[in-house]
């Protein structure tokens, strides 16, 4: 995680993961936020919201493109 933004009982996290597909290609930098709520000194929700455009764009040729 690379910055954290605090507003109230909500905390926004923005970073990058890496990793490997499940066809074997590895990527890196691929944008992530994670948006925690908390009620009081609860932890209550977590929403991660992740750039699956940058994961798709390193599979191989010859997986259908199911975004067209």
């Amino acid at each position: 995680m690379e910055n954290y933004f605090v507003d109230g009982d909500t905390v926004i996290a923005e970073g990058t993961i890496e990793g490997k597909t499940s066809a074997g290609r590895e990527y890196e930098g691929i944008g992530l936020v994670d948006v925690f709520e908390f009620d009081g000194e609860e932890f209550a929700e977590l929403r991660v919201y992740l750039d699956y455009s940058g994961i798709l764009s390193e599979l191989p040729e010859d997986v259908p493109d199911y975004r067209e």
